[in-house]
């Protein structure tokens, strides 16, 4: 069984710490220590942080920041066919409407078919832009 609840204070992050820091390195998350204790703490504050939890005890990690009348998720649990991205989906949506936020976004640096094809099919996500960066040498 799958359920999310919210992270609500530091003490709890600093109680999950650990686990949190070993899931990052077992999903092959692209972020280093440094900048997840940052997202985490920015998420505390300006939005929340959702744990997914399964038989075998925390299995997922999202953050989100309120910005106007949105939610934007700054992290997503890998799904691996679990289903655990759109279990957390759910309650980061059950979570937005309580507040009133009418759209969550999501943006991704993975631009291939099946990352589309995951957030449009399967979380429910219609693609709104595509933003191309050049770094400038």
């Amino acid at each position: 069984m799958i359920k999310t609840t919210t992270i609500t204070n530091v003490d709890e992050l600093l109680k999950l710490w650990p686990r949190l820091l070993s899931l990052t390195v077992k999903q092959n998350t692209p972020i280093t220590t440094d900048q997840l204790l940052r997202l985490l703490l920015h998420s505390l504050e300006h939005g929340a942080v959702f744990i997914v939890r399964g038989d075998s005890g925390v299995i997922g990690l999202c953050c989100v920041e309120c910005v106007k009348n949105s939610v934007v998720l700054r992290m997503l649990p890998k799904d691996g066919g679990q289903r655990i991205g759109k279990e957390c989906l759910q309650g980061v949506s059950d979570w937005a409407k309580s507040l009133g936020h009418k759209t969550i976004q999501v943006s991704t640096t993975n631009l291939c078919g099946s990352s589309f094809r995951y957030f449009e099919k399967t979380l429910g996500f219609h693609r709104h832009t595509v933003t191309f960066t050049k770094e400038l040498v």
